[in-house]
């Protein structure tokens, strides 16, 4: 509703004021007056310093229609308890009554927790109850949970929890994870806080130019490692055994398509071979692979490229680079040579040089800095920091020098050619004494197994050998664990060997290297079940009621397109076992 004022004539002085009346004719209605309604707070804390020290609080709100009751206290003598009530009354319709108390002498202590809609729905009720006993003969704590909507459907659970009386039990939650790794970086020899002073003994004079003030930089160093936190050191942190091992089925037969094809990166152009065999071993940076071409144009169109080569879904990335052929009557052979992805940081790609360290790094930071290409780098190596000049390599490509940096600190390169990626893992993925409560990476059985030889390779085997750095680094004696240390290795010097974690390493890879061993030979087959076997890889054979356990040192893979166009894959892997 809006009130219109419209002035149509000058304003003339009245000798009574305008009244505005709203509602009745009769005259001007006041407004009705405020009902007070009474709020009030009371708080009483007593205390008492005797036989009976109790403390009280008491809160109170009080309107028309609602209400609210808190009630504290607190005894130490015959009983110590602690009650708590609350009450919320709107009307006759709604209420709710809570209790609480907590006793350590009296054989009883009770919880009850009620709510209650009188009026609305009087046949609905949820009770909840909960009692601990701490001195009667036997403690427990009853739980009873009740929820009846109706005479006909209705739930009623119990749950009862006993023990013996004196005993004192505590829960406690624990969130277990991998921290992630992060950079952590140190001050080294930084200079104490405090002030520059500047005195005036001279009279000021023209001068042109700036005053330089030069402060030494702090020495800082970097590491990529685990944040801080409530952990353990870097050699206790137990693993998280969550690896599930690829398991080959056991069927009566298997029924296999096998595929193979191979086309060029640049233009997808394909090419086509009559027999492919790629070979890797632990220790090599690359992979080789040996080719045969079906005809002359395909060898040509071949040579110097990168091919991708796809054996039963899973690819292969390959270099071509030396080519040979061999003319005979009637017969014509292309073949060519060539290694994998990572081939493209050694010669002749890439030209021998020298690597030095000018600044401190960590182990990861220089592996990292000796990539390029659009490769990168994932450490699975513990790292640890390498001060200036330390990391020295003369006339090496970026390939051969990350190898030899990887072979220092007791690892080996794996290199997904697909992303283009550079993993640096342990020589020894699963020491060869712990395989027996590791779990493998592949488990096959005899049915696919198409041949298993095993001969002997023997050698010393050492428990103990002492790792020493150069100018910058540390020295320190690995011992394997559970033996006495009495059996020594050679010595190894590496001027790499700057911290303890680094001698762990390499120490722990030079002791695997030792030892009699049992070098076996299998062939088995490639399938969607069954992928590429990986050098480092611990592979189990199922046998009846034996599991034999070896870890990977090199892989084979052999292609062969016959004359009547039949295709066989085969792939074949040595394993190594401590006998």
């Amino acid at each position: 509703m809006f009130v219109k004022l419209r002035f149509s004539s000058g304003y003339e002085v009245k000798t009574s004021p305008l009244i505005m009346r709203f509602g009745d004719d009769g005259g001007p209605v006041d407004p009705p007056e405020p009902v007070l309604v009474e709020t009030g707070q009371e708080w009483r804390v007593p205390w008492r310093n005797g036989q009976t020290i109790e403390s009280a609080t008491t809160q109170r709100w009080t309107s028309l229609a609602e209400q609210r009751d808190f009630t504290h206290a607190w005894q130490t003598t015959e009983a110590v308890g602690q009650q708590v009530q609350c009450a919320w009354l709107n009307g006759e319709s709604i209420s709710q009554h809570y209790q609480l108390a907590f006793s350590s002498s009296h054989p009883l202590t009770g919880t009850d927790f009620t709510w209650r809609y009188a009026s609305l729905l009087p046949s609905e009720q949820t009770t909840w109850l909960m009692r601990w006993r701490t001195k009667s003969p036997i403690t427990g704590t009853d739980f009873t949970w009740r929820w009846k909507a109706g005479p006909l459907t209705g739930i009623d659970a119990t749950m009862e929890w006993w023990q013996s009386p004196h005993e004192v039990g505590q829960s406690v939650l624990m969130h277990w994870g991998p921290y992630p790794w992060q950079w952590i970086c140190y001050w080294v020899a930084h200079p104490f806080a405090g002030a520059v002073k500047l005195r005036f003994d001279e009279q000021s004079q023209t001068y042109t130019g700036a005053i330089s003030m030069r402060f030494d930089e702090p020495h800082k160093v970097c590491y990529w490692g685990l944040p801080g936190g409530d952990q353990r050191g870097w050699d206790d942190v137990p693993t998280n055994e969550i690896k599930v091992p690829i398991t080959a089925p056991l069927a009566r037969s298997y029924l296999m398509q096998p595929t193979f094809s191979c086309v060029r990166v640049s233009d997808e152009l394909p090419i086509i071979l009559s027999s492919f065999k790629y070979q890797h071993s632990r220790g090599q940076f690359a992979a080789t692979a040996n080719m045969r071409f079906m005809t002359k144009i395909d060898f040509e169109r071949a040579l110097g490229e990168l091919l991708r080569i796809q054996v039963n879904g899973y690819e292969f990335y390959v270099v071509v680079e030396v080519d040979s052929s061999q003319l005979k009557f009637n017969n014509y052979n292309y073949t060519a040579t060539g290694r994998s992805r990572i081939a493209e940081l050694a010669a002749p790609y890439q030209a021998p040089r020298n690597y030095s360290n000018a600044t401190a790094k960590t182990i990861a930071g220089i592996m990292s800095g000796l990539l390029s290409d659009g490769w990168t780098l994932d450490n699975k190596m513990i790292d640890f920091p390498v001060p200036e000049r330390v990391f020295n390599v003369l006339n090496k490509t970026p390939a051969e020098a990350l190898n030899h940096v990887a072979r220092s600190i007791g690892g080996m390169l794996l290199c997904d050619d697909a992303t283009k990626t550079v993993s640096v893992v342990p020589l020894w993925p699963v020491m060869p004494w712990d395989t027996a409560d590791a779990t493998c990476d592949v488990i096959l059985n005899e049915a696919v197994i198409l041949e298993h030889n095993t001969n002997k390779v023997v050698a010393p085997e050492y428990n103990a050998i002492h790792v020493r750095g150069e100018q910058d680094g540390v020295s320190g004696r690995v011992k394997r664990r559970e033996t006495l240390g009495d059996r020594y290795a050679p010595d190894v010097t590496e001027p790499l060997m700057t911290d303890v974690q680094a001698l762990r390493q390499r120490g722990s890879a030079e002791l695997a290297n030792s030892g009699t061993k049992a070098q076996s030979s299998i062939k088995t087959r490639i399938a969607a079940w069954l992928p590429p076997l990986r050098p480092g890889q611990l592979i189990g054979i199922q046998y009846e009621q034996y599991l034999y356990k070896a870890t990977c040192n090199a892989i084979s893979i052999d292609v062969i397109i016959t004359q009547n166009g039949a295709l066989s894959i085969k792939q074949s892997a040595e394993l190594l076992k401590n006998v």
